[in-house]
């Protein structure tokens, strides 16, 4: 005959009897089987039946009176009167999302905590050091800058928005105003354009505007110096962290020159031999606070 639910179990019930000797102070003893309800036995002492209701506790394999019996040889017994509950496991993939009583609720985009709480992937529960995003921009092969950067041979100058020739740029909207925010760029080769003696520097700024975030003097070209079409020429490396402050979008750039005229990158000077084998880039990382 067909049915529906959990596959039926066959149990065989065998009667079985246990006697205690009472001692007028003991009220707890020990049952040779468990049972989960008082329901399921019937406590004697001296011959007469004991109310379920008050009489008796039963808990596992201990059954506990409220009084202790009176002294005696096997003047208590207790018979069984239906056979152990069965506790049924679900079977495999029957138990989804509507049978838990976890509090919230579920959807696509969240997952079930250790508190048994449905909660969204964000940056308020992730621990301290987290990435939580990084964007980049990054430039192949031989650019060639605009403007020249007035420098001395000892000092940078003031640099404004517009000193040398943005190279590297990255659109950045923060997720949470605590996070630290970490600007690294990485020029492969900066060089000089018209092969003079010139000073090199770059900045860092955000928005383009108030003063940069970070300076840099990469390197005074020399005159009698010469690397492939060039007076001399330099890698550069930055990094300047900052916390986000707010979820506002910011624009991060990267401004580099030098002070006789157009600056190049990704290539020896007037030199293109290895122009298409080289890049520049600029991460920017979010790092949960």
């Amino acid at each position: 005959m067909a049915f529906i639910g959990n596959t039926n179990t066959t149990q065989a019930f065998t009667p079985a009897v246990d006697y205690f000797s009472g001692n007028a102070s003991t009220t707890a003893f020990t049952l040779s089987r468990p049972v989960a309800s008082v329901a399921q036995i019937q406590a004697v002492v001296n011959n007469v039946a004991q109310n379920p209701l008050d009489a008796f506790t039963v808990s596992g394999n201990t059954i506990t009176f409220t009084s202790a019996p009176s002294s005696g040889t096997n003047n208590i017994y207790v018979y069984y009167t239906s056979p152990i509950t069965q506790v049924i496991a679900p079977s495999q993939g029957t138990v989804g999302t509507t049978q838990l009583s976890a509090t919230g609720t579920p959807s696509s985009s969240n997952f079930l905590r250790g508190d048994n709480t449905w909660s969204s992937l964000n940056q308020t529960n992730l621990p301290a050091g987290t990435v939580l995003q990084v964007q980049r921009n990054q430039v192949t092969g031989r650019t060639t800058g605009a403007n020249s950067w007035s420098y001395t041979t000892s000092a940078l100058g003031s640099p404004s928005s517009t000193t040398g020739s943005k190279f590297l740029e990255v659109s950045f909207t923060p997720i949470s105003a605590t996070s630290l925010i970490i600007i690294e760029v990485y020029c492969s080769v900066i060089s000089e354009a018209t092969n003079t003696s010139d000073q090199a520097g770059a900045a860092i700024w955000k928005n383009n505007t108030g003063a940069p975030l970070s300076v840099l003097h990469i390197a005074t070209f020399t005159s009698n110096i010469t690397i492939a079409g060039s007076n001399s020429s330099s890698s550069a490396t930055m990094l300047v962290t900052e916390t986000a402050g707010s979820t506002t979008t910011r624009t991060y750039s990267w401004y580099a020159g030098v002070n006789g005229g157009p600056s190049v990158i990704n290539s020896f000077g007037t030199d293109t031999s290895y122009g298409g084998q080289m890049s520049s880039i600029m991460t920017v990382t979010e790092i949960a606070a």
